[in-house]
């Protein structure tokens, strides 16, 4: 199908990035509080010690962090002036996505509700459930603004997808150890107006345990946008797992996907309950499942 619809030449490299980016499982930290001392916590309860310094927001009782964070303002330079490495990065995901585009484009059929939402300047974080590895590469065609994801450290052991991922300046988390560097990347990126994608379920979710069917959500996605002060962008996408079939890349637009960004939810005082905190997140994917479903009907949805 791929043949059919792009340069020859263009090929190997479209199969190559395809493949990268479906071996990829993005994932997410799990930050909690812990009262005793100026630590977080990674994922899986381990204590994740930071420089001690004076945090001129807010004291946030639900996770502390160490180190000064500036706040991204609203209106804040998506791409402010960095490094020639960063701006090679980012033109080599815009380059991915014109590449990828054709295959999409000629095999799919989206359904994208509220692009705007994720057009928005400044930094905040993407949060959308995961029921597949394609996911990536829909939400990087849908969304209007480039990404940085967090993908787990695994990924990066095959040369080829680690040459890739990095190129597209994801965020490797290693579940192995306490990661401190991802913390520091993570709210570094976002305090340069970046915007993050992290995925609160954690990994590739089934129907039963989706959090669009009440599974649970990992709570670090809370502090990181309480602590660097950026809102959280809730996203509802629904099925990319057709994808997995060699016959849904046939030039048909016969593969129907659906996107559903959310209005952006403001970290505010409320949020040192973390239950409050969870509650408007679960709330917000409710509301989008539903309106994105009604759009859908009618629709078979892998």
């Amino acid at each position: 199908a791929l043949l059919m619809t792009v340069p020859s030449r263009t090929v190997p490299s479209l199969r190559v990035i395809l493949s990268a980016i479906a071996r990829a499982a993005p994932t997410s930290t799990n930050i909690t509080e812990n009262n005793t001392s100026d630590v977080i916590l990674d994922f899986i309860g381990r204590p994740l010690y930071l420089e001690k310094q004076r945090i001129r927001s807010p004291p946030f009782n639900m996770c502390r962090f160490g180190g000064s964070i500036p706040r991204a303002a609203p209106g804040h330079n998506e791409n402010p002036p960095e490094s020639r490495g960063k701006q090679l990065s980012d033109r080599y995901y815009r380059w991915v996505r014109r590449v990828c585009l054709p295959a999409f484009l000629v095999s799919g059929s989206p359904v994208v509700l509220h692009p705007q939402r994720a057009r928005r300047t400044g930094a905040y974080i993407l949060a959308p459930n995961h029921f597949s590895p394609y996911d990536v590469p829909c939400l990087i065609k849908e969304t209007p603004r480039m990404l940085d994801f967090v993908s787990i450290v695994e990924v990066f052991g095959n040369p080829l997808v680690a040459w890739f991922y990095r190129n597209m300046e994801a965020i490797p988390l290693d579940r192995s150890r306490v990661d401190t560097t991802t913390t520091r990347i993570i709210l570094r990126r976002l305090s340069q107006g970046r915007a993050v994608a992290m995925f609160p379920e954690g990994r590739v979710q089934t129907d039963e345990g989706s959090v669009l069917n009440g599974g649970r959500i990992r709570h670090g996605v809370f502090g990181i946008a309480k602590t660097a002060n950026v809102p959280i962008i809730p996203c509802v996408i629904l099925g990319t797992r057709a994808y997995h079939r060699a016959s849904a890349w046939l030039p048909l637009r016969r593969t129907v996907f659906g996107v559903n960004y959310g209005e952006p939810l403001i970290p505010d005082e409320t949020w040192d309950d973390i239950a409050v905190a969870e509650k408007s997140l679960r709330n917000a994917y409710r509301q989008l499942h539903t309106e994105l479903l009604e759009q859908l009907k009618g629709h078979r949805i892998a």
